[in-house]
């Protein structure tokens, strides 16, 4: 099943000439998106799953790090979520690895457009904190 999420998403990307993939499954779809920063790599996946306008966002391996340095990594993390609470960042602690999470509201007006400055605005929020977690996790 393809959701109208999806759909909306996906065009709204390529009508800002964002390269993406979508994928479809028995009861989700998705949109897989990467974007190179200065500093990171955002592999980003949009995930539908029902035949509303309704999608949450995933960064999936934004930093790996050895597990000693969980701790310091968690404290890094906490940080950046006081000061960016909407984009949640995750210690993955099975596979030491930082994620980061966003839900969209249930009732969003256009869900392409909203997909789109979210992207945008986590590009910039993982851009910001992604030197302070590598300082706790190399520099400390």
């Amino acid at each position: 099943m393809i959701a109208p999420a999806t759909e909306a998403i996906q065009s709204e990307f390529e009508k800002n000439n964002l390269n993406c993939i979508t994928e479809e499954h028995e009861s989700s779809s998705l949109v897989r998106i990467a974007l190179t920063t200065k500093t990171a790599e955002i592999r980003t996946v949009f995930i539908s799953q029902t035949d509303r306008d309704e999608t949450s966002m995933r960064i999936y391996n934004i930093i790996k790090y050895p597990p000693e340095k969980e701790d310091a990594v968690i404290d890094a993390l906490s940080e950046c979520n006081v000061q960016y609470r909407f984009l949640r960042f995750i210690a993955d602690t099975n596979a030491h690895v930082v994620n980061a999470a966003y839900d969209f509201p249930l009732n969003t007006d256009d869900i392409g457009e909203a997909a789109l400055e979210m992207l945008m605005r986590a590009a910039q929020i993982v851009e910001t904190c992604y030197p302070e977690i590598m300082r706790r996790l190399y520099g400390e």
